[in-house]
């Protein structure tokens, strides 16, 4: 799936306000961006942008993220990640390793939504 077929099957499946989340994607994500394989770091991303600016969803504090070898290779997304782990939208590769370049399966994807939305 696509990193644009993600964003839309997510406003999809929300069907409150999305005008904040949308602005936000755009702002962030080139056309070329849009096209590339949803890395498990960009899910995060999108998921945690989805989380704040159109469910008013607060952040909670870090616990098995914290475990994590890999939290910090990208700094700016370090908080996302943390964030969709806590909540168990999307799955470390390993107790101590997020994977934050491991492209993600359509399944997987679509499950993370569903336990947001939910």
């Amino acid at each position: 799936m696509t990193t644009e077929a993600f964003i839309d099957y997510l406003t999809e499946e929300y069907h409150g306000d999305t005008a904040a989340f949308w602005k936000h994607m755009m702002a962030d994500n080139s056309e070329e961006m849009l096209m590339q394989p949803v890395t498990k770091k960009k899910a995060a991303l999108i998921l945690h942008a989805m989380m704040r600016d159109s469910l008013n969803i607060k952040d909670v504090d870090w616990d098995k993220a914290k475990k994590l070898k890999d939290i910090y290779d990208c700094r700016i997304c370090a908080n996302a990640v943390a964030q969709v782990i806590e909540r168990g939208l999307i799955e470390p590769e390993k107790p101590d390793l997020f994977g934050m370049q491991i492209p993600m399966k359509d399944e997987e994807l679509l499950s993370a939504v569903k336990k947001l939305i939910i």
